[in-house]
């Protein structure tokens, strides 16, 4: 945990650090970019806290596992069909955000559902080890 907020801290850091430049374009763009970054973090936290709140029984509930990777395979063909196609790649999907010619994201958010499928494979996969050879 302490490498993480070390990591954190110095992304924050080095991102803030960009914003006093001379030129005020670049300086605009950097302080959006690092007031992004920090309320990312601050969710990203206050998602790390309630997960970690979680009692461990949770994770191994067969149930709870598989609806988790369901949403996460739904989400990856929802992107497949109705993604942000940017520059000819379908990577993203689109919040609230539009997309310029030049490939720029205006406004909103994107979500990159292959995230969430690194997690849910991983829970999935160490359940799925996890269990005897009489079980499966």
């Amino acid at each position: 945990m302490v490498c993480t907020i070390l990591l954190l801290g110095i992304g924050l850091f080095t991102l803030f650090s960009l914003t006093n430049t001379q030129i005020e374009a670049r300086a605009e763009y950097f302080q959006k970019e690092f007031s992004n970054q920090l309320i990312f973090a601050f969710i990203g936290s206050v998602f790390f806290v309630l997960i970690f709140a979680l009692p461990l029984i949770y994770f191994k509930m067969r149930p709870i596992l598989f609806v988790i990777y369901l949403i996460t395979i739904a989400l990856l063909l929802f992107t497949i069909f109705f993604g942000l196609d940017i520059k000819g790649v379908r990577r993203w999907i689109s919040i609230g955000s539009t997309v310029l010619d030049d490939g720029t994201i205006v406004g909103g958010f994107t979500l990159q559902p292959s995230e969430f499928a690194k997690i849910s494979m991983i829970l999935l996969s160490s359940f799925l080890l996890s269990l005897p050879i009489s079980a499966m």
